[in-house]
């Protein structure tokens, strides 16, 4: 996997995405994700909505059908790869 190019992308990500994506690495559900936020499950759907939107835009995976399994399976080595990273979750 190209890090830079993932490393980018995820930078470019809100602080709130970040969130949720390091939540969803950590192997979290909707309803998880969005107790521990205080949000709504359906708000966190759509902000995976549009990070798989925005995943599927590069390259190298413009191909392939964006899903939670691929955004796991991209992302929780590159945050065991690059812990500085990780999002820090600052709930509400």
């Amino acid at each position: 996997m190209n890090d830079p190019i993932i490393t980018q992308f995820y930078l470019r990500l809100t602080a709130r995405k970040q969130e949720i994506l390091t939540l969803l690495c950590n192997g979290w559900s909707n309803e998880e994700i969005a107790h521990a936020l205080f949000i709504a499950p359906s708000v966190v759907a759509g902000h995976l909505t549009e990070i798989y939107g925005e995943f599927h835009n590069l390259e190298l995976y413009a191909q392939r059908q964006i899903s939670r399994h691929i955004m796991i399976s991209v992302f929780a080595p590159f945050f065991d790869r690059h812990p500085e990273l990780r999002a820090s979750i600052r709930a509400g």
